[in-house]
């Protein structure tokens, strides 16, 4: 998506604080049925090569946080593994299988 590199910072309600420094790859479409609540992603790259997939479940309601899930997948893990990993973490969605096209992942898994 962009080459601009930044400083990632993460807070999730159930897991560690994350900090990176990277770029963002993509992001998940928001869906046109969006309401006060809706669910999004963005998928980072940091400079060492690692994923961060940030699933964030966003609300406009008064009194709820937006609520952040990562996944790190660090860049030593076969290419293929990561990218069906982010897939399971943004669940398969239509918005994850649009990412996942727009960055040409191919997403074939070959079984003997």
């Amino acid at each position: 998506m962009t080459d601009e590199i930044i400083a990632i910072r993460i807070g999730q309600k159930a897991g560690p604080k994350i900090k990176a420094t990277g770029r963002i790859l993509d992001e998940l479409d928001m869906p046109a049925s969006a309401r006060d609540r809706w669910y999004g992603g963005i998928l980072y790259e940091t400079v060492g090569g690692a994923y961060i997939a940030d699933s964030i479940n966003f609300s406009d309601i008064i009194g709820e946080d937006n609520l952040h899930n990562a996944l790190i997948l660090y860049a030593d893990m076969p290419e293929l593994e990561r990218q069906i990993a982010v897939m399971e973490h943004f669940n398969w969605t239509p918005q994850a299988r649009a990412m996942a096209k727009r960055l040409g992942w191919k997403l074939v898994v070959e079984v003997d």
